[in-house]
């Protein structure tokens, strides 16, 4: 099913949009890897959402990534990985999109809810899609537009 309208605006002049997904911060409940169904369920949604992406791409520790590989490969979500120690995820997804933005991207979307994405909203429109039992910082709520949450089963 598709949700319309997408959760991205056309702009003018460049187009191009990336998402960043953190797969962590959609998949893991309490410290706990959520069902891989609910997974792919989430992810799919925030797909809809963010309508067409130019680029996408899912950073976490390999355990999460090796916990959903069969869900990332049938969605055809391109992967990366980083460490497992607080934040790893959040900085290199950071990274990612600043790296977008300088190739000229005019907006994305972050499949989060912490706080390291704000900074990236001082250089473009930044988008939220993100399932309804993942808090988002003050500091995104306060900087992305819009911050779509979505109904998801619960944990």
């Amino acid at each position: 099913m598709l949700l319309s309208p997408p959760l991205l605006p056309s702009f003018g002049g460049s187009s191009r949009r990336g998402l960043l997904i953190d797969l962590d911060n959609i998949a893991l409940h309490r410290g706990r890897l959520l069902p891989a169904d609910l997974v792919g369920q989430r992810l799919r949604t925030i797909a809809e959402l963010a309508g067409p992406c130019d680029y996408r791409i899912a950073i976490a520790p390999p355990r999460t990534l090796g916990a959903y590989s069969s869900v990332l490969v049938a969605q055809n979500i391109p992967v990366r990985t980083c460490g497992s120690e607080p934040d790893a995820a959040d900085l290199a997804l950071c990274v990612q999109g600043f790296e977008l933005l300088a190739r000229g991207y005019a907006a994305l979307v972050v499949a989060s809810g912490d706080h390291f994405f704000a900074q990236l909203a001082d250089l473009a429109p930044l988008h939220l899609a993100v399932p309804h039992d993942i808090p988002v910082a003050r500091s995104l709520k306060r900087v992305a537009r819009p911050v779509t949450h979505f109904p998801a089963r619960a944990a």
